[in-house]
């Protein structure tokens, strides 16, 4: 008898790799308000961190207000993330995974 490996955790990964890649990310700096009233400068690189993503993912692109380019070539099928002043980040990772 032969065994033959399953190779279906093989596939699965790979569509779930695949799934992540439909959902695309335009990630935003910007300037937030703390609870204490200072105003600090919060990178684009920082809140894709923020939101449970890696600035390095081929689906997100962080984007400069300063800088048109990093922008203007997107469309609405990119989800825009900017920093927020009450610190409540959605995992968006966590929400990919759910999509599978």
């Amino acid at each position: 008898m032969v065994h033959r490996k399953s190779f279906g955790s093989y596939h699965k990964s790979n569509r779930t790799a695949r799934m992540k890649e439909k959902k695309k990310f335009l990630v935003f700096g910007g300037y937030v308000e703390c609870r204490d009233g200072d105003v600090h400068y919060v990178p684009p690189y920082r809140v894709a961190e923020l939101y449970g993503l890696s600035p390095r993912m081929p689906n997100v692109r962080l984007a400069y207000f300063d800088v048109p380019e990093t922008y203007l070539p997107y469309d609405d099928s990119w989800i825009r993330l900017y920093p927020r002043s009450d610190g409540n980040y959605k995992n968006m990772r966590e929400d990919m995974d759910e999509d599978e």
